[in-house]
């Protein structure tokens, strides 16, 4: 046990004092006068057969109504997020002046009752936008464009037989 810790203290410290020769010895500046520029052959287009083609093409519409559909219902998600919560506090204001005013209602509408109805639609709201998302993106777009990159690649390969 000694003796394997005195051997790691030794090479340490031979660590140390080669990296200190080594930055002695090290020239302060490099001369790049005579290097020239080498630029790598471009390398040659990859050319598709026609199926494969068709499924890049395919592959590329479905991305985009992947997309088209993310933006749109994104939008309608904002649009409906922050244009009907003036809806819903303009029907607050109206019940709360309603049952406050109106002395003829035997049980008024407590605040908080209308509070907790708002704050359920919002995430029932929440809810369905997040729900349709789902359902159009998770179980339509997305099976689909995994099925066309899986056949157009797929049979790509078993073309050049097994690996």
């Amino acid at each position: 046990m000694a003796f394997n810790g005195f051997f790691m203290m030794a090479s340490s410290r031979e660590n140390t004092d080669t990296q200190e020769h080594a930055y002695e010895d090290a020239p302060n500046e490099i001369d790049i006068g005579g290097v020239e520029e080498v630029t790598p052959p471009q390398a040659p287009p990859v050319r598709l057969d026609p199926l494969s083609q068709a499924g890049v093409g395919l592959a590329k519409l479905v991305l985009s109504l992947i997309a088209g559909v993310l933006v749109i219902i994104f939008a309608l998600a904002a649009v409906d997020e922050f244009h009907t919560p003036q809806f819903m506090e303009d029907a607050y204001v109206k019940a709360l002046s309603a049952s406050l005013s109106d002395a003829k209602i035997q049980n008024p509408v407590s605040s908080d009752a209308i509070l907790t109805k708002i704050i359920d639609a919002r995430s029932a709201a929440r809810e369905f936008w997040l729900k349709l998302a789902q359902l159009i993106l998770l179980n339509l777009l997305l099976p689909v464009l995994t099925a066309i990159l899986g056949y157009t690649f797929g049979s790509k390969q078993s073309g050049r037989g097994t690996y």
